[in-house]
């Protein structure tokens, strides 16, 4: 966090963040959550088609920096981007392309886009379009789940290394340095696994 006006200061707080699905924002355990978001629903208390969830931070250290080579700004007014392109593609369409776009994190990690489709299931099936891995089946079988992480965590360099071989290493340096640097990653992403 950083002080836009007044002191400058920057604010860092480290913990762990676990993330309350707007479907489960309505449970009685979350009513201070919803207090503080209110701003956010409308007066019959429905949030807007775009909003995902809320990632709680528990805080295990708070330290801050002086800031100062931070700029002022002056807050001028919400953007409406968001809002309007969710309410045209409504509920389920937010959810499809949240579902197709953001399934995997950029580091291969499952996204919050898995935990809406499946509610708690992994998955075990995925799809590569266009330069995106979205999930298109979800199970409770650990093998499948294995191979689904490891189809990810290989698509990712890979992807990132066709392009750099054809913008500017010479093709056959590119495929020897895509197939190294490919299978290091795969082994450090399975080990993690």
């Amino acid at each position: 966090l950083v002080a836009l006006t007044g002191a400058p200061k920057i604010l860092r707080l480290f913990g762990r963040g676990r993330i309350i699905l707007a479907r489960d924002f309505v449970r009685p355990e979350h009513a201070r959550l919803r207090e503080a978001f209110n701003f956010l629903s409308t007066p019959s208390g429905e949030y807007p088609p775009g909003f995902r969830g809320v990632v709680v931070l528990d805080i295990d250290r708070a330290t801050s920096s002086c800031g100062f080579s931070i700029p002022f700004f002056e807050f001028s007014r919400e953007r409406t981007t968001l809002r309007e392109w969710a309410e045209d593609k409504g509920r389920d369409g937010t959810l499809a392309y949240r579902q197709l776009k953001n399934s995997y994190s950029i580091d291969g990690l499952p996204s919050i886009a898995q935990q809406e489709a499946a509610a708690g299931l992994k998955p075990v099936g995925i799809s590569i379009k266009g330069g995106y891995i979205s999930a298109t089946e979800y199970g409770t079988n650990p093998l499948r789940h294995l191979y689904v992480r490891l189809q990810v965590a290989c698509a990712l360099p890979g992807a990132f290394l066709a392009n750099t071989t054809q913008e500017g290493l010479g093709a056959r340096d590119g495929l020897v340095f895509a197939a190294g640097a490919l299978f290091a990653f795969c082994l450090m992403r399975a080990a993690r696994t």
